[in-house]
């Protein structure tokens, strides 16, 4: 790649989500000169928060931060940004941690083939088998068990018991629109958006970058970069890399397949959600999904009204004509709240699968996955090439929280990689 008149900088990273900003804001932060190069003309990835007709922030990705030792939360308030507990969408069982750790004590560990169903089915016990399928059904956003890797799944109870804390038992909101999360962890950084990166070298000098931006190819020049591109990117080869990825690095890729996620929303003027305080109901018939309504002591101006629908529900969705699903959906809406006449002002239908961006939602290990196909795709390439995203997080993926943690290991793993004549030449403390 021609390197003349190439735009030099300590480290570049590829894709401004919140792995991405993670680790720019932590390598700024500790002196060298980084800038990250976004396709989209926005920053935030998967944070997609659209402001509606009201202007009341709408997400169309993300929409909450989960667990309260979530590290974002600091990271919000740190900058005076305004969060809202808005409690659990689960409750767990009395001594359920208690009860858990005893019985995958007792439980052989599953094979490499194994769903998480058939592993539930061969637990001796029906109400050990009770245990397990409610401690995999509070695994928020997962597929069927049948689709998801029994080894994947006990490995994150694990963890979880080990942390001390369960997903979808304690939940946040930003009242002001999830995006802050970016425009916080952006600050001061050099983004440069609408910028597609079309190729990606590695060699002894460094790594060169080759984008595309407003039509015209454009290079850029570093040490080292951070790739944090969602894996339906990466998976469609949407960048390319010379010297080719390792063996190794594209079978991770392939072994850690994009959950489907739908979401529809609706926007109502004034206060209609009169269902129990419940942050959810769970519906079935023509749009099975779960609803849910905006937050406990959010303005009553307007209401928010959310379906979610994941794995083999959203590929339903996707299979119906998007007119029928919102008509569908508003009908359910109307039946559920008592309300025939109700009008949306705003109405919304999202899917990552269909935007070129993204490729899909956030990552899943079916069965027959190598267990350790994050770790594999989060390796780093001859201290060149290093990786973030979700999909890479071996605690949180499937999170917000989980990709931001990403990003920061691997600023990290490029600090550690950095000699001291490099130091030096970064003007960074030896």
């Amino acid at each position: 790649m021609d390197q003349t008149n190439e735009n030099h900088f300590d480290v570049i990273v590829i894709g401004a989500g919140a792995a991405g900003l993670g680790a720019a804001r932590t390598l700024h932060d500790s002196g060298l000169n980084v800038i990250t190069l976004e396709a989209r003309d926005r920053i935030g990835g998967r944070i997609y928060t659209s402001r509606d007709n009201t202007g009341r922030p709408v997400e169309l990705g993300a929409e909450m931060l989960h667990t309260a030792q979530n590290p974002l939360l600091q990271v919000l308030a740190d900058a005076g940004v305004a969060t809202v507990d808005v409690g659990g969408t689960r409750t767990l069982s009395p001594n359920f941690a208690v009860k858990l750790t005893h019985l995958l004590d007792t439980l052989d560990e599953p094979v490499h083939s194994q769903s998480a169903s058939d592993f539930v089915r061969q637990v001796p016990g029906s109400a050990e088998r009770e245990l397990l399928a409610e401690a995999f059904d509070a695994q928020l956003g997962r597929e069927a068990l049948r689709r998801t890797s029994a080894i994947d799944a006990i490995q994150e109870l694990r963890l979880e018991l080990e942390h001390g804390e369960f997903m979808s038992t304690f939940n946040s909101r930003v009242p002001e629109g999830l995006d802050q999360i970016a425009t916080v962890l952006a600050a001061g950084l050099q983004v440069h958006t609408s910028t597609r990166v079309e190729r990606v070298e590695h060699h002894e000098k460094g790594v060169s970058i080759l984008a595309t931006v407003n039509g015209q190819s454009q290079g850029f020049h570093a040490s080292r970069v951070v790739v944090a591109l969602p894996l339906g990117v990466l998976k469609n080869n949407d960048v390319q890399f010379e010297p080719r990825l390792p063996v190794g690095t594209v079978q991770a890729m392939h072994d850690i397949i994009n959950l489907d996620i739908v979401k529809i929303l609706f926007t109502f003027s004034g206060d209609v959600w009169n269902l129990p305080e419940d942050i959810e109901y769970r519906a079935e018939g023509p749009l099975s999904a779960i609803w849910n309504s905006t937050f406990a002591g959010a303005s009553t101006k307007e209401t928010v009204v959310v379906a979610w629908a994941v794995g083999d529900k959203a590929r339903s969705l996707l299979e119906t004509n998007i007119e029928t699903a919102m008509r569908q959906a508003l009908e359910q809406v109307r039946i559920q709240l008592g309300d025939s006449g109700l009008d949306p002002v705003f109405a919304g239908f999202h899917s990552w699968a269909t935007d070129p961006y993204a490729r899909g939602a956030y990552s899943h290990l079916p069965p027959g996955a190598a267990p350790d196909a994050r770790q594999r795709l989060a390796a780093p390439i001859a201290d060149r090439i290093f990786w973030a995203g979700e999909a890479t997080a071996t605690w949180r993926s499937r999170t917000v929280h989980g990709a931001y943690l990403s990003g920061l290991r691997a600023a990290a793993e490029i600090s550690a990689s950095l000699t001291s004549a490099e130091r030096k030449a970064f003007q960074l403390s030896v």
